[in-house]
C-alpha cells in the first residue's frame, strides 16, 4: 500500500484484521526538508505504541528503503500509522502480510 501528502496529523496506513496483526515486509519513506518537520512510523493499538521509525526533516530530506528480513510483525490489532509534525511532504509505501496469527502487546513486548 502506499500514501502520501502534507502533513501534520496522524495517518492510519495499514490495519489488521479484527484479532489479527501486520507482518511488514518492505519499506519505503520520503520526505522533503522542512524546518521544524518531523515524520515517525508506529504500531499502535490506540493503547500502546512503538515507533519503529523516526526522522527530522529540519535538516535533511528523508529518503529510506528497507526490505525487511526475518519477520517484522506487530501485536494483536496493531495498526500501522504515520505520525507527521508541521507542513511535511511526504510518500510512504508499504509491503506488508495480515495474519490471524498475533500476541496480545504485553506477551509481545516480552520477545523485544
Amino acid at each position: 500500500t502506499a500514501t502520501s501528502g502534507t502533513g501534520p496529523g496522524t495517518v492510519t496506513i495499514i490495519s489488521p484484521p479484527s484479532y489479527g496483526s501486520l507482518i511488514l515486509t518492505d519499506l519505503m519513506i520520503s520526505a522533503r526538508k522542512v524546518t521544524n518537520g518531523e515524520v515517525s512510523l508506529q504500531y499502535t493499538d490506540g493503547t500502546n505504541s512503538i515507533e519503529i521509525f523516526g526522522a527530522d526533516t529540519s535538516t535533511n530530506p528523508v529518503r529510506i528503503a528497507i526490505p525487511f528480513q526475518g519477520r517484522w510483525q506487530g501485536w494483536r490489532d496493531a495498526r500501522l500509522d504515520l505520525v507527521v509534525t508541521n507542513a511535511v511532504p511526504y510518500t510512504v509505501s508499504i509491503g506488508y502480510i495480515k495474519t490471524l496469527d498475533s500476541l496480545p502487546f504485553s506477551e509481545w513486548d516480552e520477545f523485544r
